[in-house]
């Protein structure tokens, strides 16, 4: 029997390559349509009932869609919707909390842009080799210390030997 869900497991994690997965805003619309089944069941309606089925689509929808970036930057929004509801924890949604919809005050934009002064640019990686691809050009790092490394490039496949 162990074998059998072993082998469902592995059969599911390779269906699932190169799909978007549950995200932030997939897993809000399934509770949400959790949510609204609930009241459909106190207050039976047809319009509750046909809501539910459109996120709990919709959330399906998205984790087995396989247009990562569009359901990526989708998400990032709604990561950047949330982050204003959170008080002044920011969820790297990309935006600040800080600001309200109605215009900045003095005190909000001085928050902002203390805030900005603190923020340091990401440091470069020391423990990896940068190199172009000499096909395509495509940025592309391995690392450092691996010795000589066959690197396929991900944009036109096209394979080169790096020392590292």
């Amino acid at each position: 029997m162990g074998d059998f869900f072993k082998n469902l497991n592995d059969k599911l994690g390779n269906f699932m390559v190169g799909r978007n997965g549950p995200d932030t805003l997939s897993r809000w619309a399934l509770g949400a349509a959790i949510v609204v089944i609930l009241i459909g069941t106190f207050v039976p309606s047809l319009i509750l009932t046909m809501l539910s089925y459109a996120l709990l689509f919709y959330s399906i929808y998205r984790m087995f869609s396989k247009n990562v970036t569009a359901r990526r930057q989708k998400n990032e929004k709604f990561q950047a919707f949330l982050a204003r509801f959170k008080g002044g924890r920011n969820t790297g949604g990309g935006t600040s909390g800080s600001a309200s919809s109605t215009g900045r005050s003095a005190n909000a934009s001085s928050t902002a842009s203390s805030s900005a002064q603190t923020k340091k640019p990401p440091a470069p990686d020391k423990a990896k080799v940068r190199f172009t691809c000499d096909n395509c050009g495509q940025s592309l790092s391995v690392p450092k210390g691996r010795g000589k490394l066959k690197v396929t490039c991900p944009s036109c496949h096209h394979q080169q030997t790096i020392d590292s």
